[in-house]
């Protein structure tokens, strides 16, 4: 539901922080095509697919994940580039869910 933007200090719309800037990280969610439903962290039985995602990602050069309850739209997840992090409500590290925590950790 969110991708790319302008770069900071360039021409063009801007609607995520500077990690989405050129393109750089997307906000979304992910579908499970066999039960028709967008996985959710608040489902615990979609978490081990969560986070098999957030390995995955992380094996392949991402470095930045956020997720949780408070931060962006229900079940949603921010992935993408820059400084190494992972967060929750606010966008704080201190607030980032213990599931995606043990994934980027793990």
């Amino acid at each position: 539901f969110s991708g790319g933007q302008a770069k900071k200090g360039t021409k063009g719309k801007r609607t995520g922080s500077v990690r989405h800037d050129g393109g750089d990280a997307f906000d979304g969610f992910f579908y499970n095509k066999e039960t028709g439903r967008n996985l959710s962290w608040e489902n615990e039985k979609d978490i081990p697919v969560l986070q098999a995602i957030v390995r995955k990602a992380k094996a392949n050069g991402v470095t930045g994940f956020g997720a949780g309850p408070g931060y962006m739209q229900r079940g949603s997840m921010h992935i993408g580039f820059g400084s190494p992090a992972v967060w929750g409500d606010g966008g704080s590290s201190e607030n980032a869910p213990q599931w995606l925590l043990d994934a980027y950790n793990g």
